[in-house]
């Protein structure tokens, strides 16, 4: 059973491990009491300081399980903005893809347009040619063909302004 005592020249407690036997004589009355004591501050001093060593481990470990917590919820958003902006790149090349593809079919759409405007003078006047000869500027207006007299690779398109 340990226990606490004061030496009067020190001022610290000294703690005391007791260890007693009761021996008992023929008639089973206690006829004499060995005791032995032993100083155990030493052992109790390492156990106070290995529990506050315990205490601020635990601490620490929490403290950095929070900061690779933190970490990882900011890595995790950094990815989902990486994954973001490649998808945003995607959707760029695609568009651009198309844009060119699209450019591509009015090239030749124009082209089919000024062979027939070139032959509208040879056919008699109806609404079909009069169409015909409108289509180009119309096609122009709305910014979806070059503009007359420019280079077919060197205009951009615009998409529907409304």
């Amino acid at each position: 059973m340990p226990f606490a005592s004061f030496v009067p020249a020190r001022d610290a407690p000294r703690w005391m491990e007791a260890h007693s036997i009761v021996i008992y004589d023929n008639e089973q009355r206690p006829a004499r009491l060995v005791s032995v004591s032993v100083d155990v501050t030493e052992r109790k001093r390492a156990h106070v300081q290995l529990h506050a060593f315990t205490e601020a481990l635990e601490e620490r470990v929490k403290a950095r399980t929070r900061e690779l917590e933190a970490e990882n919820e900011a890595r995790m958003r950094a990815e989902e903005s990486l994954r973001q902006a490649q998808k945003m790149e995607v959707v760029g090349q695609l568009t651009g893809g198309l844009a060119h593809d699209f450019n591509n079919l009015l090239t030749i759409v124009m082209g089919g347009l000024d062979i027939i405007e070139n032959q509208i003078p040879r056919l008699p006047p109806s609404q079909a040619t009069q169409r015909i000869t409108r289509a180009p500027g119309n096609l122009r207006s709305r910014g979806l063909a070059a503009p007359p007299n420019s280079r077919s690779d060197c205009w951009l398109l615009r998409g529907n302004s409304r």
